[in-house]
């Protein structure tokens, strides 16, 4: 994760393009709110940039390699954005955004239907499309609903960026190394709208903005459990499903002290993710006493 073109293309245009998109929406402005989903083509952006430069043999069109549908899932995201900037009803929106949850966790898994090493029966498959599509559906709900609840985007931008980073330190130590840097820009882009959170506390985020880094930080956790293409095992995969609930615990806090919401959403969300931030404690120890950190 150290080298130059993995830093620019994981960590300086995910960045950038996220800035970005922030930015020129001005959605901190009133009359610009719809705007505020120009972050979550930003998102897109940075992941089908990134991934072409990141990931060696990848296929478009078609994807040989199932994963690689990670490409035009971030492309769904992007048109999710834009259905946004122009329907103003968010109900429309967060239907548009389930239905390409569903569409993005069937490329995802077509392959296994029939796949010959280990082939998926098709009641299987619509197992792993459920679960993983609702597991994206409640992030962008979560997100949106938080948002509005808490009166900013600081508490559900930060606990999210929680769960991504972690996610992407277990993808990192127990994955290939692309799959690792398909999970930095994942992590990248939720770290950098939290940032923006903080920094512009009148910054106003889309459902779609949500949905973004719902369904790519569940995508890119889904193709790298044990009965998908990796080695990262379910329970942990679960665990960071779940861990989005959690941080509407930010409800009990004291709403009179800006940090208080923020602050329990970020540690509630880290109870169900102690098991797998202790066994990323527990690899970097390793791979540090055999010489590889």
């Amino acid at each position: 994760m150290g080298d130059p073109k993995t830093i620019f293309c994981a960590g300086l245009i995910p960045a950038l393009c996220v800035v970005l998109g922030a930015l020129i929406s001005r959605s901190w402005r009133d009359g610009y709110e719809r705007w505020g989903a120009l972050p979550a083509v930003a998102i897109a952006l940075a992941f089908m940039v990134g991934m072409p430069c990141l990931v060696d043999g990848l296929t478009l069109l078609p994807p040989r390699n199932g994963w690689h549908w990670l490409f035009w899932v971030a492309a769904g995201v992007g048109a999710v954005g834009v259905v946004e900037i122009v329907v103003k009803n968010r109900l429309i929106v967060w239907i548009v955004g389930m239905v390409v949850s569903v569409i993005a966790y069937y490329l995802l898994a077509r392959v296994f239907i029939h796949r010959t090493s280990r082939p998926w029966a098709t009641a299987d498959a619509v197992q792993w499309i459920a679960i993983s599509s609702i597991a994206s559906m409640v992030m962008m709900v979560t997100g949106d609903l938080l948002t509005r609840c808490t009166n900013s985007a600081r508490t559900a931008a930060c606990a999210f960026a929680v769960i991504a980073v972690v996610a992407a330190a277990h993808i990192g130590l127990k994955s290939s190394q692309a799959h690792a840097h398909v999970a930095g820009i994942a992590a990248t882009c939720a770290g950098t709208v939290a940032a923006l959170c903080i920094v512009m506390p009148h910054l106003r985020f889309g459902a779609s903005v949500w949905l973004a880094i719902g369904l790519m930080l569940t995508a890119v956790t889904t193709v790298n459990l044990d009965p998908w293409y990796s080695s990262v095992p379910l329970q942990n995969g679960l665990l960071i499903f779940v861990a989005p609930l959690a941080a509407w615990a930010a409800l009990l806090a004291d709403s009179r002290r800006w940090y208080a919401p923020m602050l329990v959403a970020v540690i509630a969300v880290l109870v169900p993710l102690a098991p797998v931030i202790l066994q990323v404690i527990e690899s970097v120890i390793s791979f540090q006493k055999q010489g590889f950190l």
